[in-house]
């Protein structure tokens, strides 16, 4: 009976034993396994770190890419404006060349048109020349003739109502002479190159005709 009382409490102790060996390795372990998270160490970028430190640094680094990620968005969306405006500009500019060639066109046609009139204006030069020609056999009429220097008149005061010739007495200028009724009986260049102006020019002055008259002149009375 002793015996077995000896080997029950023998086998007792024992599993108390192993039980509390086994409860000092899991402790000894969670200890280590812990102490060994804070304190274990890596190398990074030539330096030696610690758990907590390579965290941080992870942390940091994680930051700053969050901040390069959002500056990229917002070059992008510049990026992205400009190209917009970009074309936006480039219609504008298609459109004002296109603008320009039209005023080009128009300009060499506007040009075109003024050589067409200056032949014309030389035609019809060339043109009252001969009729000046074919009425160069009037007789003058007796009367000494009448000089007026640039400026405007009116027949009846400045100038006795008749048949005239009007010729330049010096230079080239332009002549306007308008009836009493508003109608225009001369309206040219007189001087002395046929080829741009007129020599002279054979009218009938009526009371209160008026004159513009650019270069002086004279009125030769005709019949």
């Amino acid at each position: 009976m002793n015996k077995e009382k000896a080997m029950y409490y023998f086998k007792s102790k024992w599993v108390w034993a192993i039980a509390g060996a086994f409860l000092l390795i899991v402790i000894s372990s969670s200890f280590f396994y812990l102490q060994g998270k804070s304190v274990s160490v890596a190398k990074v970028d030539e330096k030696m770190v610690t758990y907590d430190e390579l965290v941080e640094e992870i942390d940091i680094k994680q930051s700053k890419l969050n901040a390069i990620e959002t500056t990229i968005d917002e070059k992008t969306k510049e990026r992205d404006q400009i190209s917009d405006e970009l074309e936006d500009n480039q219609e504008k500019y298609d459109r004002l060349n296109k603008i320009a060639k039209n005023e080009e066109e128009i300009q060499t046609k506007i040009e075109e048109k003024k050589d067409e009139l200056t032949q014309l204006k030389a035609d019809i030069v060339s043109n009252k020349n001969k009729l000046q020609e074919l009425q160069g056999g009037v007789e003058e009429a007796k009367g000494e003739p009448i000089k007026l220097g640039a400026g405007h008149y009116t027949v009846g005061d400045d100038l006795p109502p008749g048949r005239y010739k009007i010729e330049p007495t010096q230079g080239s200028g332009n002549v306007f002479i308008d009836g009493w009724d508003g109608s225009s009986k001369l309206s040219e260049t007189l001087g002395p190159n046929p080829d741009y102006h007129i020599p002279s020019y054979v009218f009938n002055a009526e009371v209160d005709d008026t004159m513009e008259i650019n270069v002086p002149v004279k009125f030769t009375p005709v019949e």
